[in-house]
């Protein structure tokens, strides 16, 4: 990677980017085996190749490459990504159908343009889609936010009206832009231009779920892009957007998404304590996602094909539910029964000879 036809690159100067090569590398290890045979290194592991480096450039007196206190260098940003991706998962509560209602509750008593309402588009197209908080929601609510790669281009990070393509049962490809549209919409094919997993322009495709049009998440995409249509919102820009109580057309934030999170949460479970309360979080919909994944029973290969996740790190989103303690019953229940049909057995023969062989009285 330093060299090129036998000639040493210099180190020192604008050319090559050293930061930009080290991220590379650190990327490349990531999505290889360690020696522990796992698929993914820990943002701390990282860190400590960043160092490894600077240190080996400092003894050969070449000034370090990465600037691990830039908040634009790459190195830094997958550092903290991943940091950010083992700690947040860990920390959060994932939402539940009680806290669903209660925003679809919301939802309905609001008008049609309302935060609530998006905000339940939200949730319930996340359910499906696993979505992270930079793909649906900006910082500011009058900014966009984007990413900036090193050349200097930039994308924006959530997804836009034009990332969702909607078609009929025939396959036709149309635009939502009235409600009658949305019977029309048989599927919806979503795309990921910008991810933090690198693995731009993924797309996904989700059916239409007829049974539960209110709970269906490709209905609810389809009602974010009818909402961001009546409200002439451009489609190059992202999807996600109410009028606020002064008629002004606005992006979700984070914070928005998770105070009315946990006014949801409040609702369905009024005795709730504050530490608990404060677990809840926009990015409890990731965490949703994936644990209703696991809870169904689906193979680690489907959850991270379908929620986007390029290694093992989708375990830390995994939850001890109640659905997955009632499965680990059921586990047990045949080995269960097949013991107190042996315990039986012994009764009705008498045969209690070890109760008095006393070899291992006392201990071993």
């Amino acid at each position: 990677m330093w060299c090129k036809s036998k000639q040493v690159y210099n180190p020192v100067g604008p050319e090559p980017q050293w930061d930009f090569f080290i991220s590379m590398y650190i990327k490349e290890v990531m999505t290889g085996v360690n020696y522990h045979n796992k698929l993914v290194l820990r943002s701390v592991t990282c860190e400590g190749y960043a160092k490894a480096v600077n240190l080996l450039f400092k003894l050969r007196d070449y000034p370090p490459p990465v600037d691990l206190t830039s908040l634009t260098g790459c190195t830094r940003t997958i550092i903290h990504n991943l940091d950010r991706e083992e700690t947040i998962a860990a920390k959060r509560s994932p939402l539940d159908d009680k806290i669903h209602a209660e925003l679809l509750n919301f939802a309905k008593k609001s008008t049609v343009n309302s935060l609530e309402a998006v905000i339940a588009d939200i949730v319930t197209f996340g359910k499906a889609a696993g979505l992270r908080v930079s793909e649906h929601s900006q910082t500011k609510s009058d900014t966009v936010d984007c990413h900036e790669y090193p050349s200097g281009k930039q994308v924006i990070k959530s997804i836009t009206g034009n990332d969702a393509i909607f078609s009929d049962i025939d396959g036709k490809i149309f635009q939502i832009k009235r409600k009658s549209d949305l019977k029309r919409v048989h599927a919806v094919v979503v795309t990921w231009r910008f991810q933090k997993n690198r693995q731009n322009g993924q797309q996904i495709r989700l059916l239409v779920d007829r049974d539960h049009p209110d709970i269906c998440p490709a209905l609810a995409l389809a009602s974010m892009a009818l909402r961001k249509h009546r409200l002439k919102h451009s489609m190059d820009l992202p999807l996600a957007v109410f009028k606020d109580t002064d008629g002004i057309v606005k992006y979700t934030t984070h914070k928005k998404v998770t105070e009315l999170i946990r006014k949801a949460v409040k609702k369905a479970y009024p005795d709730i304590s504050k530490s608990d309360l404060m677990k809840y979080s926009s990015h409890s919909i990731r965490v949703w996602a994936c644990v209703t994944l696991d809870e169904a029973g689906m193979p680690p290969d489907f959850i991270k094909k379908r929620l986007r996740w390029m290694g093992e790190s989708y375990r830390v989103y995994l939850r001890d539910t109640n659905k997955i303690n009632e499965k680990h019953v059921q586990a047990l229940k045949a080995s269960a029964a097949k013991t107190m049909e042996l315990v039986q057995l012994l009764n009705d023969t008498g045969d209690n000879h070890y109760s008095v062989c006393g070899e291992y009285e006392d201990g071993d």
